[in-house]
């Protein structure tokens, strides 16, 4: 392809400005070469859409050696391409104007060393047209002519990269036309750079400084060096290569990582892209040890597209150095320093001003802090750790954000990423994505407390979390040990009394051990707890509270005890409490959802069921034990629920330490009035195993319940166990009271619910196994306003023999007591099929619901139905 006299002359000029260039700066080298190189013709690429037509424009090649094609990369004189690099382009093809404008295209750096990129166009271009490009390109350019483009020196840059600085090219005038729809070479096209380069060499004489690292450099110019401007491509040429107009960013920050060298021949190198300028000002390093400052004596000029050194010795007398700290912390350093010396009696405030980049540095935990500390929503990073940022905290501490760069490793078993031990704290918009992973390396014989911000809330007055999150991984990792009594949840461990406030853990909850003894060292939590959100609350004057609270699809919960038959029996209840929210709480809870699945495994290696009073499990999609005096309102589970379950305990004839399992939660206390209402389930849950099970689509175990529902396209319970009482809306009421603390009102189901075992069971679309002592005067599944009790679905168990399968009610007890089931006129909607004792599956009719609504039931039983 050959060039036009036009080009000739242009590019002449520019090689005999290079040349006076370099021979008047000496220390001053040119960025880019000045000469283009004619291209030799690329082969034909694939062909082009129609409409789009493509060009091929080779870019100016490096003579330097050093560059080897790396843009990002600044060698000891150039600025090289990188593929990939995004470069704008124009033409003024005045017809179709809008198929022409700001172009975005790739560099691409093949076998041929050569930079080229693909200009298209949406028309065909021939001689005399012009084609106009720039570096970076930008999107703000989009609604811009090619007069007018908006290019950026930015404030906040990066050591080593060129992605600062802008780029031109020469408007390139066609002299020919070219085929249509294919890769065509038209020519090379000439970028200059618009910017100048600071390129500063930190070292020091002393040996005290030396190998010190440098973190960041603020050069403080004190006129504008960096921001927005705009520029005339079409104005470039090499006489006039274009000072720009910067507009009012006065300093710019440089981040990186480099050693103070010994010398000026090995020091830490910088590089700061400045707009063309004369500066004098003051230059800031950050090193991990202080900061140093300096006042510059005089100005130095800056030339365009040049590349300016500046040697620089942190042992002369010129440079301040600062160790210390004040209220506003704005380097790893200074936040390292502000951990370790800060203790209970520290009340002053202290705010975080500028991202910090942890790599390198280790932390020692402040013993305590009553103040408040405010991170700016600025990012921790790669902070990798043994202890927690506080031993304790009363203060307040808000706008924190660890990345997911950082991850903890803790040394003790009661642990929290930010906090080990809360004594009344305020926390508000903290934000964790760092794992925690706690990893035994033998039996853990004391109480376990470990969550992804706070490990253990030791305060009866009550700490609280405003808008805070987890994404990270929260892990006790035992393989082959025991544990003991355990509090785990994505947020907390264990909280004497707690409010949650939009709070949203996304990160998975996992217990994998060999087993755990809920029975030792009952001395802070008396159970195991494991929850999305929270492990274990328990307060003995009042609730605590959870509010517009979730745990995302992320978040799943995983309790994993690989052999259970290694505990030893007790006479003490205890149950294993997990949950999607929350494990086991005395909480009121509104509006707490749980979208994540919860997976259980509780086996015995030797294959049956274990008979331990002491090991009950307790689990729900929302709860997994609700304590007494606390409710739930609008809360909701979306979560699979899967079990494997060979716990089991028959020592109790009314079967009130049953295992129970519950798509909202798994057992409420046997003497809470406060209701659970307006919650929706609509997760499948599967149980398997060798152990004794309680079910329900709601709850397993009790509970005054108003207007709840179990639905939806996933809703279903498929069980496979040894013995199982299962329904739609519980498995079990076992209560020895009045309807004051066990009553569905209004509760729905829509589910279908199928046993595949022919272990024992009693089975209903509403309810397992009703085992209350209540009489006649109490009713039971009646409506809530005008939302009536209801069942559709189908109730499956053909293999159950000597079951109590109802369509409603599985099985009643209590040979003198009279029992209500809906009312004359307020009847319980039915409709569905069952399958039972190995007969075919059979439609419930008006006609036939007088056989198939129970399995098996004593004393009297009074039922309305209407079969829909």
């Amino acid at each position: 392809m050959k060039v036009n006299m036009k080009q000739r002359y242009l590019y002449i000029t520019g090689l005999l400005l290079c040349v006076a260039l370099v021979a008047c700066t000496q220390k001053e080298e040119p960025i880019k070469p000045g000469l283009p190189e004619e291209g030799e013709v690329i082969p034909e690429e694939e062909v082009t859409p129609e409409g789009e037509y493509t060009y091929i424009f080779n870019l100016a090649s490096q003579d330097d050696a050093d560059s080897e094609g790396v843009k990002t990369v600044f060698g000891t004189k150039y600025v090289a391409w990188e593929a990939g690099d995004k470069v704008g382009s124009y033409s003024n093809k005045s017809s179709v104007a809008s198929d022409n404008v700001n172009k975005s295209t790739d560099v691409t750096i093949d076998g041929s060393d050569i930079p080229h990129i693909t200009i298209r166009s949406g028309v065909p271009l021939s001689a005399g047209d012009m084609v106009y490009a720039y570096y970076p390109y930008s999107s703000n350019n989009n609604k811009k002519e090619a007069t007018a483009v908006t290019l950026e020196i930015p404030r906040n840059q990066v050591s080593g990269s060129a992605d600062a600085m802008p780029m031109v090219a020469l408007p390139f005038e066609l002299t020919g036309s070219f085929p249509s729809y294919q890769n065509v070479e038209v020519g090379t096209l000439q970028f200059m750079n618009l910017g100048s380069v600071i390129k500063l060499n930190i070292f020091s004489s002393d040996s005290a400084y030396q190998g010190e690292t440098i973190e960041n450099v603020t050069f403080q110019a004190g006129a504008a060096c960096a921001g927005t401007f705009t520029y005339d491509l079409t104005a470039v040429n090499e006489s006039s290569p274009a000072a720009i107009s910067v507009s009012e960013e006065t300093d710019v920050v440089v981040t990186g990582r480099a050693t103070v060298g010994s010398s000026k021949e090995n020091g830490g190198v910088f590089y700061i892209i400045v707009a063309p300028g004369t500066y004098g000002g003051t230059y800031k390093i950050r090193t991990n040890r202080a900061d140093y400052s300096y006042v510059s004596g005089s100005n130095r000029e800056y030339k365009r597209a040049t590349i300016k050194p500046l040697n620089i010795d942190l042992a002369s007398t010129n440079w301040t150095a600062v160790t210390g700290y004040d209220n506003s912390i704005d380097s790893p350093r200074e936040f390292a320093a502000f951990l370790a010396g800060t203790s209970s009696s520290d009340k002053g405030s202290y705010t975080i001003t500028a991202d910090l980049d942890m790599t390198g540095y280790t932390i020692t935990s402040a013993s305590g802090f009553g103040g408040t500390l405010d991170g700016g929503d600025h990012v921790i990073s790669h902070l990798s750790s043994a202890v927690p940022l506080f031993t304790q905290n009363g203060g307040t501490i808000q706008n924190l954000v660890l990345d997911e760069t950082c991850s903890f490793t803790p040394s003790s078993n009661v642990f929290g990423a930010l906090v080990k031990e809360d004594i009344g704290g305020t926390y508000t918009s903290v934000k964790s994505a760092a794992s925690v992973i706690y990893t035994a390396t033998g039996n853990i014989t004391t109480c376990t407390m470990i969550g992804g911000l706070v490990g253990y809330s030791n305060v009866s007055g009550g700490s609280t979390f405003t808008s805070c999150s987890n994404s990270g991984t929260v892990k006790l990792e035992a393989p082959g040990y025991y544990h003991v009594t355990l509090a785990m949840g994505g947020l907390v461990g264990y909280a004497k009394k707690v409010t949650f406030s939009s709070c949203i853990n996304s990160g998975p909850v996992t217990v994998n051990a060999w087993y755990g003894d809920p029975a030792v060292d009952t001395s802070i939590v008396d159970l195991i707890g494991i929850g999305g959100l929270v492990g274990f609350i328990y307060s003995s004057s009042s609730s605590s509270s959870i509010s517009s609270c979730e745990n995302k699809a992320q978040g799943v919960v995983t309790l994993n005890h690989t052999d259970i038959y290694q505990l030893s029996s007790g006479s003490d209840a205890t149950s294993v409490a997990v949950g999607g929210v929350c494990g086991w709480g005395t909480v009121d809870m509104n509006k707490a959802y749980n979208y994540a699945p919860i997976n259980v495994s509780c086996k015995a290696a030797n294959g049956n069921a274990q008979n331990i009073k002491k090991y009950i499990l307790k689990c729900g999609g929302v709860i997994g034990v609700i304590g007494s005096n606390s409710g739930l309102a609008s809360c909701k589970n979306e979560g699979a629920i899967t079990v494997d379950y060979d716990g089991s305990y028959r020592g109790d004839a009314n079967n009130v330490n049953c295992a129970a399992v519950g798509g909202i939660y798994g057992t409420a206390g046997y003497n809470n009035s406060s209701p659970i209402n307006y919650c929706d389930s609509k997760a499948a849950i599967s149980v398997a195993g060798k152990g004794k099970v309680c079910v329900g689509g709601i709850g397993g175990i009790n509970g005054k319940l108003i207007r709840d529902r179990f639905f939806g396209s996933g809703a279903s319970i498929t069980i496979s166990v040894a013995e199982s009482y299962v329904g739609g809306i519980w498995g079990q009421v076992s209560q020895n009271s009045s309807g004051s603390y066990a009553q569905a009102r209004g509760c729905q189901v829509e589910a279908n619910i199928t046993n595949t075992t022919s272990g024992w069971s009693s089975m209903g679309g509403l309810l397992g196994l009703w085992n209350a002592g209540n009489t006649g005067s109490d009713l039971f599944f009646i409506s809530y306003d005008s939302d009536r009790s209801s069942f559709s679905g189908t109730i499956s168990a053909p293999l159950s023999s000597a079951s109590g399968i109802g369509f409603l009610i599985g099985e009643t007890a209590g040979d003198t007591q009279t029992k209500n089931f809906g009312k004359s006129d307020d009847k319980i909607l039915a409709s569905g099929s069952i399958q039972r004792n190995g007969l075919s599956l059979t439609t419930i009719t008006s006609s036939n619901i007088e056989n198939y609504w129970y399995g098996k039931k004593k004393g009297t039983n009074n039922i309305y139905v209407e079969v829909q």
